[in-house]
């Protein structure tokens, strides 16, 4: 007990039902030992931050602006923070790159990856029913829509390997940067899954990113408002508007 008594987190019971003032030596110690726990808790609290923010960022979207709605979900209830949108890498090895080849099988892993809490049926299998793109009211959008189901597999092939194909001609950051910025709005409108899109579509831009320039800072990327309007833009063939968005994520 005295020893419990005499170390610094038995200090402030010792002086509050003792009275035994502390030395200046144990002041010393107890200020070292508050300021370890205040280190340690702002570690802790700052991870939580910016899973938070990840949470704010997705539910945050203006609803007076065009979104991207799912028609026929199986919604659980639960959702998942976006871990990959507060996640900063720096590629500092020579293995072959990852997204030199994009293929539906790869595709297909990144959503198993990133969806693990979605029901398992729906995990790793492209979607079997028709969805839609509706504005803010509600009311289906005319701008663009994505494609019938018994299509989409085709279309996933081929959008992969256009990709491949372009890939060893990408020199300048500018052309690396528009073919990023082209897959991605692609197949975000392929709309390949149920649910989850927006995680794999930012998981393979995280790792295109890495690929073709080394590093992929996904905090800052603008998924609000913006983004949203740039991949309008996209969708009617103009891709400024995304990459301006994509540059910040690799330092361009």
């Amino acid at each position: 007990m005295v020893n419990l008594l005499d170390a610094a987190p038995g200090y402030g019971v010792r002086i509050q039902f003792l009275k035994i003032p502390l030395t200046l030596e144990e002041q010393l110690s107890w200020m070292a030992n508050t300021d370890s726990q205040t280190a340690k808790a702002l570690t802790a609290n700052t991870r939580e931050l910016r899973t938070v923010r990840a949470l704010v960022e997705r539910l945050g979207v203006d609803q007076e602006q065009v979104v991207r709605t799912l028609g026929l979900i199986g919604a659980s209830g639960a959702v998942t923070p976006d871990l990959i949108s507060v996640s900063s890498f720096i590629r500092n090895d020579h293995f072959q790159v990852i997204s030199q080849e994009i293929s539906p099988e790869l595709v297909l892993l990144f959503h198993r990856l990133t969806c693990f809490e979605l029901p398992s049926r729906a995990v790793g299998v492209l979607r079997t029913k028709q969805v839609w793109l509706a504005n803010s009211d509600g009311q289906t959008a005319t701008h663009a829509q994505p494609p019938e189901p018994d299509v989409i597999e085709a279309q996933l092939i081929e959008l992969c390997a256009g990709w491949n194909e372009s890939f060893v001609g990408l020199r300048s950051n500018s052309a690396k940067l528009s073919a990023i910025s082209e897959f991605h709005a692609k197949f975000l409108l392929l709309h390949p899954f149920l649910d989850g899109n927006g995680r794999v579509a930012r998981a393979i831009l995280m790792q295109q990113c890495l690929d073709l320039f080394s590093r992929a800072d996904m905090t800052l990327m603008n998924k609000g408002v913006d983004y949203y309007e740039a991949l309008r833009s996209a969708d009617a063939g103009n891709f400024d508007r995304l990459i301006s968005l994509i540059q910040p994520i690799v330092g361009d």
